[in-house]
């Protein structure tokens, strides 16, 4: 099999927020990283009186958890301010990733979360670092597949 030409890097990946799962807030430009894990099939397994080997079978699928990388910032409408709001208000809300950023055919994850941690950031006084802060969250996977625009 002949080797890749199709790897790419996150320099174009864009992730936005949507309370209501259609008006998204693009915060690209003041998150830096989205990580979800989870979404494993649950696994069932049983023996049977006959034969060694079990028997399995996949179920439902759990949750998917994850962090969102805010840089911290004070200003409004940027991924601090909105994410620590939508913790405070308990809010289901949508995330919406998108690997090589916005295009047709571009692929695109869509998530239903709740942020389940406050945005309150680690500050070092020995570090010239910029401040970030890992938000967590757990959630549904709603959609995904290629772009329509």
């Amino acid at each position: 099999m002949a080797q890749t030409v199709g790897h790419m890097t996150s320099k174009h990946s864009t992730v936005e927020v949507a309370a209501d799962c259609l008006n998204y807030t693009d915060i690209s430009g003041s998150s830096n990283k989205f990580d979800p894990t989870g979404g494993e099939h649950m696994v069932g397994t049983t023996h049977t009186f006959e034969g060694y080997q079990a028997v399995i079978a996949l179920g439902r699928i759990e949750p998917y958890t994850g962090t969102l990388t805010a840089i911290y910032t004070e200003i409004d409408n940027e991924a601090a301010d909105l994410l620590q709001g939508f913790y405070e208000n308990q809010d289901r809300i949508c995330v919406r990733h998108r690997p090589q950023g916005a295009g047709a055919g571009n692929w695109e994850w869509i998530f239903s979360i709740f942020i389940t941690g406050p945005v309150v950031p680690m500050t070092d006084a020995t570090s010239g670092d910029i401040i970030i802060k890992d938000v967590p969250w757990t959630g549904t996977l709603l959609s995904w597949g290629p772009q329509a625009t």
